[in-house]
Parts: structure tokens; sequence; C-alpha cells
């Protein structure tokens, strides 16, 4: 409410706040911010899953309430480059409601070193293959190690990283439609979430191919390390591997 005072006042104040916390402003954002179409950031720590910080720290949620808040735009960098880019983007460009996300932890090695200096609202790795995995943020280092593992078995997989995952881009929706099977994976909860409306998009556009979400649904997430959390929704390189391969996965 602070924060919408200050915008109103012409300054562009930007919010620091953890994902979980943010759940305790939900109305002030609506009200306060939203309906008055102020422009004001919010920087958000500890998106996604948080290993020590607990079960009441896990932020799962932010992405679900933040896209049903109109006129609301979210970025989930993947590398502390795009990061930079997003917040500078929010606070020199934004109109309205700009939500930078992030998680706990230092940036991912493999993604890193796989999107470089790419700031673009999404990227694609191609490798021709009919199979495209699609994420956002720190996830995509278990879909880049899955995909290394899989072509090393002769399995071309595509991998498509979401930057900007609301609005998603056109461009990344209609690059989706051309592929036979979709994997998405997503470090939230499953209902409302950027996987759902992929969902709805190809649905709308008859597509006729296969495609599965995997995210966390119906239930909280208790403390445990992020790559054992990950296997609560298959969400790691090895579930995601034996998911390619159509193998069982329990």
């Amino acid at each position: 409410t602070s924060a919408a005072g200050m915008a109103a006042a012409g300054l562009r104040p930007v919010v620091a706040v953890y994902s979980s916390f943010l759940q305790r402003g939900y109305d002030q954002i609506l009200h306060d911010v939203c309906i008055q179409n102020l422009p004001v950031v919010f920087a958000i720590d500890r998106a996604g899953l948080v290993g020590s910080d607990g079960e009441t720290h896990q932020g799962l949620f932010d992405v679900s309430m933040l896209r049903m808040v109109p006129g609301t735009v979210i970025y989930s960098p993947a590398t502390y480059r795009q990061l930079e880019a997003d917040l500078a983007e929010a606070v020199d460009n934004g109109t309205g409601i700009c939500a930078v996300r992030y998680p706990k932890g230092a940036q991912p090695t493999l993604t890193a070193s796989v999107l470089g200096e790419s700031t673009d609202s999404w990227f694609l790795e191609s490798r021709g293959g009919d199979t495209l995995l699609v994420t956002y943020g720190r996830l995509a280092e278990e879909l880049f190690l899955a995909r290394k593992s899989l072509e090393e078995q002769g399995r071309a997989v595509d991998v498509l990283v979401l930057n900007r995952i609301y609005p998603i881009p056109e461009a990344a929706l209609e690059q989706m439609e051309r592929y036979q099977r979709i994997f998405f994976y997503e470090e939230g909860i499953r209902s409302g979430s950027i996987g759902e409306l992929c969902a709805l998009h190809l649905m709308e556009q008859g597509y006729q191919g296969q495609f599965r979400l995997f995210a966390v649904e119906n239930r909280f997430i208790p403390q445990c390390g992020v790559e054992h959390g990950y296997q609560l929704f298959h969400a790691d390189h090895d579930s995601i591997i034996k998911t390619v391969l159509g193998e069982s996965l329990h």
C-alpha cells in the first residue's frame, strides 16, 4: 500500500519480498495497486522450492496468484543476466504490476552456459526432434541435464525456456504447436499455472499431439532438499528422462 502511494505520486517503487510473504498482501495488490493501474515492481525472492527454509516458505503460489490479476506482467529469469535485464525492463518500461521472481541459491551452471547472454522473452535450444521440454526459471537446469543425457542415448529432444512467463510470448506458443510431444515442467502449484495456460492455448488451436504437465498438485511440499522436492512431482532430470523414454514413474 505504501508502494501504491509512492507510485501515485510519480515514483517507481520496487517492493522486495519473499514469495510466501507476498501471499499476505494479495488484497493490497488487487485494490491498492492494480485497480489504479499503478507502476509497482515486485522483486519476488524465494520463488519456487526453498530447501532448508522449510514448508512455510515454499514459493509455490505466486505465479498462479499473480496471473489472475489484470494487467500483470511476470518474469521468471533463469540466469543472472536475465534477472538484470528483467529488473531493468520492469523499472524502466513497465506499466502496472511487473513481477520479477527468482529462487534462493546460485545461478545453475549448465543453464548459464546454454543461455549465455540471452535476455529474450523465450529461448529455444533445438536438436530437430519431435519432443519438446518446456519450463522457466531455475528448473531449466534439470531439463538441460536430461536433454544432454538423452542426446548421448541418441534421442533428440528440444528445450524451450520462458523468461517472460506471463503474458506467454505468442511466438513461443506458436513454436510449441510444431511438436508431437510436449512435456511442461513447473516449480509451482499446478492449478492456475503457466503450463495450464499453454495447454488451453494448444487445445483451442486444435493441437493433436501429446501434452503433459508436471507441477505440484493439490499438496504442500514439506521441508526437503530442492532436488528431492523436484522428485516429488517428477521434475528432476532422471524422471524427465524416464518420461521421455516412456518408462514408468514411481
